[in-house]
């Protein structure tokens, strides 16, 4: 793939080996929070790979794990991820993970080069070795990488058709549609990123299928009464779109 042909941001980001590892499911969750959006913008979905190795309960070998298809989106997060029993008993070994933006069976086919690529790697492989910092991540973004790409849908069921193809920055539904409710493409952005802001408008008082109150106990953005003015609208969108920082 031409990576000489395409220019990036390349930013280089070294973990103090002190702390608890990025692979961590804990930490890994928000730090791909703070990765949606870029990985969102991307004009194809993202994809992921995983090195590990397991090792055996009182054996000295180890073996290659294999974890199938990796997406960019919670049970994809959940495949390689370490909890907090397997940083414990120390049953799997992390070497490297790597995020592509469209992912490389698109870059292949199409032989460009990503948008968007990410990796997390173990600087601490090896018996007894000892590192000044762990892990290295490297981010590298496309100059000529386009993050303003709208996309809309006539009605509800096509809105989630294309939710169930990638993930966006930002959904914004209406309510009450002729086909589906907004807190059923309200499900269908949290099924692709549990991160994703949405935000519901209606110009209804009454909310038959409850919508509102389902969607808002489970993270909805915000919700617009019509008549809204667009600097209202706006407001929230800006709102919706800020950086969450990654504590």
């Amino acid at each position: 793939m031409p990576f000489r042909d395409r220019q990036y941001n390349v930013y280089v980001m070294l973990g103090d080996p002190a702390v608890e590892p990025a692979w961590i499911e804990s930490k890994w969750i928000r730090i791909a929070g703070a990765l949606d959006p870029l990985m969102q913008s991307a004009r194809g979905r993202a994809a992921v790979r995983s090195a590990q190795l397991s090792v055996g309960s009182g054996s000295p070998y180890k073996r290659a794990m294999s974890f199938g298809r990796i997406g960019w989106n919670a049970p994809g997060h959940k495949k390689w991820v370490h909890s907090p029993d397997d940083a414990a008993t120390n049953r799997r070994e992390f070497i490297y993970t790597e995020a592509w933006a469209p992912s490389w069976t698109i870059c292949a086919k199409e032989l460009i080069a990503p948008e968007i690529y990410f990796a997390i790697r173990n600087e601490e492989l090896g018996p007894d070795r000892e590192v000044a910092f762990n892990p290295t991540c490297i981010l590298a973004i496309a100059l000529d990488q386009d993050c303003q790409t709208v996309s809309q849908g006539r009605f509800g069921a096509e809105a989630i058709a294309q939710l169930n193809q990638r993930t966006f920055n930002l959904v914004i539904s209406d309510i009450k549609m002729p086909d589906k409710t907004g807190y059923d493409v309200f499900a269908a952005a949290r099924r692709q990123s549990t991160h994703t802001p949405v935000i519901l408008m209606t110009g209804f008082g009454y909310d038959p299928n409850h919508s509102i109150v389902r969607a808002s106990h489970e993270g909805l953005q915000a919700v617009l009464f019509k008549p809204f003015k667009v600097n209202q609208l706006l407001a929230e969108i800006r709102k919706a779109l800020q950086p969450q920082p990654v504590r």
